[in-house]
């Protein structure tokens, strides 16, 4: 009758601890990226803005399941163009 679609409990707790997850991955990357100079500045912090929103949404908003693997894809092709020089050989 009144029946509502939505995942068992457990799917949603599942959902949950993976955008959990996802904060903290986003978190420790971002602070890897930009100690080492890989991530410029301003990515740096939205990264930190984006790892705030995934601790705090629900799984029960759609768009928040796509804010991780849209940031990795950002952050894959920041450093697929990322500019490698290569170290200036020593003589021995």
């Amino acid at each position: 009758a009144n029946m509502k679609l939505r995942p068992p409990r457990w799917i949603a707790v599942g959902q949950l601890l993976a955008l959990r997850a996802g904060a903290v991955f986003v978190t420790v990357s971002t602070t890897r990226g930009l100690r080492s100079g890989l991530f410029p500045r301003w990515f740096g912090l939205a990264s930190f803005a984006i790892a705030a929103v995934l601790l705090v949404v629900t799984p029960a908003w759609r768009w928040s399941m796509l804010v991780f693997p849209l940031w990795v894809v950002v952050t894959s092709v920041l450093v697929m163009r990322r500019r490698v020089i290569p170290p200036e050989p020593t003589q021995a």
